[in-house]
């Protein structure tokens, strides 16, 4: 019997059978096997829970209990939160041999690819078939555990714990079809699903007493390690974000759908006002004191008091006077249109940057203008006038890249968010005419 069989093939149980060992193996052949296959089609490899890692002042990992599934579907179990110990860390080479420290390397601080590993520890030595107890040795029990591995990452290398989208070629945008017949993105949901079942190589080695499968590493972190001369290793540096692969568990994929992992907007200066009148002198001291303009500098700004705050940290370089727009709305007397203006935003102002980002910005204006239109003797405000404000989120990325989801969600606009990137906040309020102090 092949091993492609052996998987496929369960007992069958009847009075008087005979049962021999080989029939109790192939029952957990049998039941692992499809519950592997299930968890490699369906789920998925990566981590699913755990394995936080963080280095300790002592220079030794620290890894705490968790679960992965490797890419045959075996399931990396580790219960304990406690450091690595020098036992469960293999180093492999630059090709994922297992290979020694050499001499030259000791003292040498090395960036690695920490990386884990179903195993298997036999337990419970027996002699088997020999009452003379001089048989064959056996054990009684199979420990599943997990091993860590190290390999030495080359120059250059740049960790993706994801692939990129496939692309499917399946042609599904056909507008000569009949909509009833083209279901557009289920024909390249239906190509991604036609590949043949995944077959990973599976390679076995062995640590000590411990069966490990090589192929089948789960990458978890990169860390800096030193080995001494005893071939103990001290660590140093920890990124145990950049190279993990993650298994989406359904609790992630709704808090995927929710838009949890969304910046939004949760504060503007100016939220009280929406959708009620304000007294001139409330909004003119949002704007900049009269400033001598001699002589006229058309290129000097201000920063207002119209200010954003954000949920997380938004990249400097994408805050930009286009993503913020003040539309000034004031009534003609021919038929009572009105008369839209705007009000030349120059850019928006970061508030404390931390690496390039910052939660905070505040909108700037010139102050020709502020002088002109808010502090001068004529003003387009002189008459009652309506403001609408737009925040375009689709300009501004945050931290890690996305858009920030601006949308209002329904009539309470703060924060913002409705669980897609992007989108527009708007928020619009009546200005009372211009009064002169």
């Amino acid at each position: 019997m092949n091993s492609k069989q052996a998987v496929d093939q369960r007992n069958r149980y009847f009075r008087h059978r005979h049962l021999t060992a080989d029939d109790y193996s192939l029952e957990q052949v049998y039941g692992i096997a499809r519950r592997r296959l299930l968890s490699q089609v369906i789920v998925g490899w990566g981590v699913a829970r755990g394995y936080a890692m963080a280095v300790a002042e002592n220079g030794e990992l620290m890894c705490g209990s968790g679960l992965a599934l490797d890419r045959h579907g075996r399931e990396l179990v580790r219960r304990v939160d406690a450091p690595l110990g020098t036992g469960e860390l293999v180093r492999l080479d630059a090709n994922g041999q297992p290979a020694p420290v050499r001499d030259e390397e000791i003292g040498q601080p090395q960036t690695y690819l920490l990386q884990a590993h179903y195993a298997e520890r036999l337990q419970g030595a027996v002699r088997a078939g020999n009452i003379c107890d001089c048989g064959k040795q056996e054990f009684n029990f199979a420990l599943e555990t997990v091993l860590f591995s190290l390999r030495p990452m080359p120059d250059g290398w740049i960790a993706t714990a994801q692939a990129a989208c496939a692309d499917c070629g399946c042609g599904a945008v056909n507008r000569e079809v009949p909509d009833t017949t083209n279901r557009r993105p289920h024909a390249c949901l239906c190509a991604w699903t036609q590949g043949p079942l995944p077959a990973v190589a599976d390679t076995v080695e062995w640590n000590g007493d411990v069966c490990y499968r090589l192929a089948d590493a789960v990458p978890l972190a990169l860390v800096t390690v030193a080995f001494d001369h005893c071939r103990k290793p001290t660590f140093s540096e920890l990124d145990a974000c950049t190279p993990r692969r993650i298994v989406k568990t359904n609790d992630m994929l709704f808090d995927l759908i929710r838009g949890c992992d969304l910046t939004t907007i949760t504060e503007v200066s100016w939220a009280g006002w929406h959708d009620t009148e304000v007294e001139w002198e409330t909004f003119r001291d949002f704007f900049p004191p009269a400033v001598d303009a001699r002589p006229r500098d058309p290129t000097r700004v201000g920063n207002t008091r119209f200010t954003l705050t954000f949920s997380r940290p938004v990249q400097v370089s994408t805050l930009r006077a286009s993503c913020v727009s003040f539309k000034v709305f004031s009534g003609e007397a021919a038929g009572g249109w009105l008369d839209v203006k705007h009000i030349p935003v120059t850019g928006l102002d970061a508030g404390d940057v931390v690496d390039g980002c910052t939660s905070r910005a505040f909108v700037q204006v010139r102050t020709l203008w502020c002088n002109d239109e808010i502090w001068g003797g004529q003003s387009d405000f002189d008459r009652p006038t309506r403001i609408d404000v737009a925040i375009c989120g689709d300009l501004i990325l945050d931290c890690n890249g996305q858009a920030v989801d601006a949308t209002p969600a329904g009539p309470d606009h703060l924060p913002s968010g409705n669980g897609t990137p992007g989108g527009t906040y708007f928020s619009s309020f009546q200005l009372t005419q211009r009064t002169l102090s």
